[in-house]
C-alpha cells in the first residue's frame, strides 16, 4: 500500500518540477523582495514590519494561486491523456491513487515553504521564520487537498479553479462575516436564521486566519494558542477532506 503512494506521490512531484513551477516560485520570491525594497524606500517609518508584512501577504495569496492552477491543472491532463483510467486499469485502490496525489501536492507545498523560510530569515527571528512556513505549508497542502477534490469531482477546469478560489476568499473571511452578524440590528429571524446558516457552512470550513499570519514575522513572537489552533484545525481538517475525497472517488464511474 505505502509502496504504490509514495510511488504515486513521487510521480506528481516530479511533475511539477518537470512543469516549472520551481522557477515560478523563484520569481514571485523575487517580486517580493523588489516589493519589500520598494516599501523600504517609500515608507518614513516602520519599514521592517511594512516589508514583512508585504512580502508575507504577497507570498502567500501568489503561491496559493499557483497550488491551485497547478493541481487542478494536473488532474485535468491525467483525465485527458488517461493516465487515471491506467492507474485503476492496474489495480491501484482508488483511496490510495488520491492519497498519493495528495501527499505529491504535500511534498510540492513543503519544498515552497521550506524556500520562504530562508527568505524570512533575513527579516525575522528564525523561530517566527520556521513557525510561519510550517504553517504556511500546511495552509498550501490544505488548498491542495480542496483543489484535488474539486476537479476529481467536477472533471472541469473552469469550474473547479473557481470554486476553489472562492471556498479560499470564503475561508479566510469567514471570522469578519460571522462577526458582521453580531451586531444589534441583527435581531430579526430572517437575519438570525442566516447567522446560523453561516455559521453551520464554517463547521465545515478550516479557520485559515489562524494559519501564516504575517503578525508572527513582524512582532516574532507566537503563543503556545496560536501553534496549538492552526495544528489542531489542519490535522481535522485534512482527515476530513480525505475521507470525503475518498469517498466521492469511489462512488465515481472512471
Amino acid at each position: 500500500m505505502f509502496s504504490s503512494i509514495l510511488t504515486i506521490s513521487r510521480f506528481s512531484l516530479i511533475e511539477a518540477i518537470r512543469g516549472k513551477i520551481i522557477w515560478i516560485i523563484a520569481a514571485l520570491m523575487i517580486m517580493a523582495m523588489m516589493l519589500s525594497l520598494f516599501v523600504s524606500q517609500a515608507a518614513l517609518t516602520e519599514t521592517r514590519e511594512s516589508q514583512v508584512a508585504l512580502m508575507a501577504g504577497f507570498l502567500r495569496i501568489s503561491s496559493i494561486l499557483v497550488m491551485i492552477f497547478f493541481v487542478v491543472s494536473s488532474i485535468a491532463r491525467d483525465f485527458q491523456d488517461k493516465s487515471i483510467e491506467l492507474l485503476f486499469a492496474v489495480s491501484i485502490p482508488r483511496y490510495q491513487v488520491f492519497i498519493g496525489k495528495f501527499f505529491g501536492f504535500s511534498l510540492l507545498s513543503f519544498l515552497i515553504s521550506g524556500f520562504y523560510f530562508f527568505i524570512f530569515l533575513f527579516f525575522s527571528e528564525a523561530e517566527a521564520a520556521f513557525i510561519w512556513s510550517v504553517s504556511f505549508w500546511f495552509e498550501l497542502s490544505l488548498m491542495a487537498l480542496l483543489s484535488l477534490i474539486f476537479i476529481l469531482s467536477l472533471e472541469n477546469v473552469a469550474l473547479s479553479l473557481m470554486i476553489s478560489l472562492g471556498i479560499y476568499v470564503l475561508m479566510r473571511l469567514m471570522p469578519a462575516i460571522q462577526s458582521m452578524g453580531e451586531g444589534p440590528m441583527q435581531d430579526g429571524l430572517f437575519n438570525q436564521f442566516i447567522n446560523s446558516m453561516i455559521d453551520i457552512i464554517a463547521l465545515f470550513l478550516p479557520r485559515l486566519d489562524l494559519f501564516s499570519q504575517s503578525s508572527w514575522l513582524i512582532v516574532n513572537e507566537i503563543s503556545g494558542i496560536d501553534i496549538i489552533s492552526f495544528l489542531i484545525e489542519f490535522m481535522l481538517y485534512v482527515t476530513f477532506f480525505i475521507l470525503v475525497g475518498v469517498f466521492d472517488l469511489k462512488r465515481k464511474s472512471i
